[in-house]
């Protein structure tokens, strides 16, 4: 089953980061009528690789063709080096994933 993955990330463990950037994307997914959503959180790890837990399973069900859409609050959760952003915007493009950064109006599709 296709589903749509709610992305957060905190390079220092703060719970309270991670609950605003939960409830801004569960508000936005709302409001964009996605319905049920998963969220996959990377707390306390740093955006410099994506050799993280979450991003390494959100990156296997993208293999998978499990995941349609990915949401983040911004382009800067997913990765702070913008060489590898781009990659991954290119595997994102090869599995047919859209992704939507919420504070930076990105979508890539």
């Amino acid at each position: 089953m296709e589903k749509i993955v709610l992305y957060c990330r905190s390079a220092i463990a703060d719970e309270n980061a991670i609950d605003v950037q939960k409830k801004k994307l569960i508000s936005f997914a709302k409001t964009e009528g996605y319905g049920e959503c998963e969220i996959y959180c990377d707390n306390g790890e740093s955006g410099s690789t994506f050799d993280r837990p979450a991003m390494n399973k959100l990156n296997s069900d993208i293999r998978k063709g499990f995941i349609k859409i990915v949401v983040a609050v911004d382009v800067a959760r997913i990765c702070r080096n913008i060489v590898i952003f781009q990659e991954w915007a290119d595997f994102l493009i090869k599995y047919g994933v859209r992704f939507i950064a919420v504070d930076d109006g990105m979508l890539l599709q």
